[in-house]
Formats: C-alpha cells, sequence, structure tokens
C-alpha cells in the first residue's frame, strides 16, 4: 500500500470514528466496499487503460 492509499485508508477511518461507529459497522461498510470492488473487477479489467479512472457504481 502506498502512502496515498494508507492516507486514504486512514481519512476512511477517522470518519467512521467521528460518526461513532461500532466495529461492527464499520466491518459491515468495509465487507460492502469489498464486494463491490470485486463485483466491478471484470468489467474494469475489460476497460481498463493504463491510467483509467475507475468506474463503480453507487450505493
Amino acid at each position: 500500500m502506498n502512502a496515498g492509499m494508507k492516507a486514504l485508508a486512514n481519512d476512511i477511518l477517522e470518519q467512521c470514528q467521528k460518526q461513532g461507529l461500532t466495529y461492527s459497522q464499520v466491518w459491515e461498510l468495509l465487507t460492502a466496499l469489498q464486494i463491490r470492488c470485486s463485483e466491478s473487477v471484470s468489467s474494469m479489467q475489460k476497460r481498463m487503460e493504463s491510467e483509467t479512472i475507475a468506474e463503480l457504481k453507487r450505493f
């Protein structure tokens, strides 16, 4: 994980803490994000070019 990704992860965790999420809620959020990314991998791989911005479906 590079410095930019670490900073983003820390920002997300900070927002979870600010909103008072429980460990269970944070786990649910991270699981939902992981599932969303997994669902998008095959379609992104088909369309990906060297610097294409990911197009993820919103919740």
